[in-house]
C-alpha cells in the first residue's frame, strides 16, 4: 500500500486523482479519521492531514500520528508538499524521518509548470522564489528560495543536495545516511529518471507536488504491467437534480459558467430558488460570483469568512432538502467547506473527467454523493457540458 499525507485538501484530491487514474484503488480520509481503512482494501491511502498553517509543532505532531498509525502497513510513504514549499516543509519532514527511522529523497520540482531546482535554489520560471509573486503570498510569502534552508527553517535536518541526474550518495562524513537527500530538477526526464531510480531501489520515503505524483504513480502502474486505465472506475447512474456550485472567483471559472447552455444559474443570496429545479431532477448553478465585477475587492478576513460560511450552509442545505446526490464544485477551499458541513468520512476516488476535474464518491451525513471537483483556475470551457454529458 502507498501511504500518501498532502498538507491541505486540495492537494489530497489532486494527489489522489494521480493514482487513481492510473489504476489503483484509492481512498482518501481526513487526518483524525478513526475509520478503519484496511476493510477497504485500498492500495493507496490518502490523508489530508491539514498541516500547511499549523504551527511547526503541531504540524509535526499530526503528521508523525498519522505514520505512526500506518508506516507498518505502506511500502511507500508519500508526503505531498506545496510546489512552492509554503508552510511547515521543515516540521513534516522531520516528523517523517523521525517516526519511520528512514531518509526522506525530497524532489519539490514541478518541471511540468516551469518550477525547478537548480544548485538546492528553487526557481520560479526563470526567478528565484523569493523574487517571484509568492514573495507576496498575503498569507505565506516565500522570501527564502534555498531548499536547505527552508528543511532546516524549524528542525535541523541533516540535508544532502543531488544534483540532476546525479546518484544519492549513501553516507554522509561521518559514515551516517543524511536525514534528507534534495534532488535538483530542471525537467520531466530529469524527474521520471530520479523516480524510476528511486522505485528500482525500494525508496520507502519521498516528497514532492502534483508533479512527482504523476510521475511516480505513472511509473509504479508501469511496474505493475498495468495500460494506465483505471481498473476500479466505478460509473453510477445519476441520482436526481444535479447542483453545480462555484466558490470561485477565477477568470477560467467565469468563462465556464459563461458556457452553460440553458441551465439557470442563481446567485449565492437566492440560493434556495434552486431547490425547485434540483427536486424535479434538473441541473442547477449556484455562483458566489458569475463574474469579476461581482469580486469584493480588498475586503477583510471576516467578510470571506462569513462568505464561507454562507456558501456552506447553502450547498448543505439545497443537498438535504432536494435529494440530490450529484455535486460539482468549482474552488477547492469551497469543497471542503462543503464536505466538512456534510459530516464527511471517507472519499473513494475514481478517476478523472478530464485534467484537472476529478471524480469521486464521498460518503456523508446524506449518504454517498459523486462530486465532480475542480480548482478554480482548471478546466476547459466546455466542462459543464462534459459533466452533464457523463451523467447520462
Amino acid at each position: 500500500m502507498i501511504l500518501i499525507i498532502a498538507d491541505d485538501f486540495t492537494g489530497a484530491l489532486d494527489t489522489s486523482c494521480c493514482f487513481a487514474k492510473c489504476g489503483f484503488r484509492t481512498w482518501l480520509l481526513p487526518a483524525d479519521s478513526g475509520t478503519i481503512a484496511l476493510d477497504l482494501n485500498p492500495e493507496v491511502l490518502v490523508f489530508a492531514s491539514g498541516t500547511r498553517h499549523m504551527l511547526p509543532g503541531e504540524a509535526y505532531a499530526v503528521t508523525a500520528r498519522i505514520i505512526d498509525r500506518w508506516k507498518d502497513y505502506a511500502d511507500c510513504i508519500f508526503l505531498k508538499t506545496d510546489s512552492v514549499w509554503r508552510d511547515n516543509i521543515s516540521a513534516t519532514a522531520a516528523a517523517a524521518v523521525r517516526v519511520t527511522g528512514k531518509t526522506l529523497h525530497a524532489m519539490p520540482a514541478y518541471p511540468q509548470i516551469h518550477r525547478t531546482l537548480q544548485d538546492g535554489v528553487i526557481y520560479i520560471g526563470d526567478q528565484l522564489l523569493e523574487r517571484s509573486v509568492f514573495a507576496k503570498d498575503p498569507r505565506s510569502p516565500m522570501t527564502v528560495s534555498n531548499g536547505t534552508d527552508l528543511l532546516r527553517m524549524d528542525y535541523p535536518l541533516q540535508v544532502r543536495k543531488v544534483p540532476e541526474n546525479g546518484e544519492a550518495i549513501s553516507v554522509d562524513r561521518d559514515g551516517e545516511l543524511p536525514e534528507v537527500y534534495l534532488y535538483d530538477c530542471t525537467s520531466e526526464e530529469s524527474m521520471e529518471k530520479t523516480v524510476r531510480e528511486r522505485i528500482r531501489e525500494g525508496c520507502s520515503l519521498i516528497s514532492g507536488c502534483a508533479g512527482l505524483g504523476t510521475i511516480y504513480a505513472q511509473l509504479r502502474a508501469e511496474a505493475k504491467g498495468w495500460k494506465g486505465d483505471s481498473r476500479y472506475t466505478e460509473k453510477t447512474a445519476a441520482q436526481g437534480g444535479f447542483l453545480i456550485f462555484s466558490g470561485s472567483a477565477n477568470p477560467i471559472t467565469f468563462a465556464q459558467l459563461a458556457e452553460r447552455g440553458d441551465i439557470p444559474l442563481f446567485r449565492l443570496e437566492t440560493a434556495e430558488e434552486a431547490l425547485p429545479v434540483l427536486k424535479t431532477g434538473g441541473t442547477a448553478i449556484v455562483a458566489a460570483a458569475e463574474r469579476e465585477e461581482d469580486i469584493r475587492r480588498d475586503a477583510p478576513d471576516s467578510y470571506h469568512q462569513e462568505l464561507m460560511n454562507r456558501m456552506q450552509t447553502a450547498a448543505a442545505d439545497l443537498i438535504r432538502n432536494s435529494g440530490c446526490r450529484d455535486l460539482a464544485v468549482f474552488g477547492g477551499d469551497t469543497l471542503e467547506g462543503i464536505l466538512t458541513s456534510l459530516d464527511w468520512g471517507r472519499i473513494h476516488v475514481t478517476g478523472q473527467l478530464e485534467d484537472g476535474v476529478s471524480i469521486c464518491l464521498a460518503d456523508t451525513s446524506c449518504g454517498r454523493i459523486r462530486i465532480f471537483a475542480k480548482s478554480g483556475g482548471l478546466g476547459s470551457r466546455q466542462v459543464i457540458r462534459k459533466m452533464e454529458e457523463y451523467r447520462r
